[in-house]
């Protein structure tokens, strides 16, 4: 899906009005967002394909809430997760997060071990609208 991404990502700098750089994958998030040369944020976007209000919490890698909030508080930005569902498109400040909870989850359809780790799980209505032009 990384062409999906890959326009979502334009469509949120559009929306934002900064330029995306991708980061390499040691890390652990998806880009930065660049305003007047200089990194105003760090992102790690997401596509789903199901409905927003399909699950009531959104689960991501606690390893990727952890780089993200360590990112912020070294750098002074703000760590931002984007996700679009097929109803919505929605964000959240991954740096500022306080009512979640600690899960072990992730994906079984590869029959790989390493996709089973521990995982936060953020309430659904946590999430804000981002408003872009599809």
């Amino acid at each position: 899906d990384r062409d999906r991404e890959a326009g979502f990502v334009e469509e949120l700098c559009i929306a934002w009005q900064c330029e995306a750089r991708k980061l390499p994958i040691r890390y652990k998030l998806d880009y930065t967002l660049i305003q007047e040369g200089i990194i105003r944020a760090f992102l790690e976007v997401k596509i789903r394909s199901y409905a927003k209000a399909h699950f009531d919490t959104y689960m991501i890698s606690m390893a990727k809430v952890l780089a993200a909030q360590e990112y912020s508080a070294f750098a002074g930005v703000a760590s931002l997760l984007a996700v679009r569902w097929d109803d919505e498109d929605g964000f959240i400040a991954l740096h500022k997060m306080k009512d979640f909870h600690l899960g072990f989850g992730g994906r079984g359809d590869r029959g790989d071990s390493q996709d089973m780790e521990p995982v936060v799980l953020i309430p659904i209505q946590h999430f804000r609208r981002i408003r872009v032009q599809r």
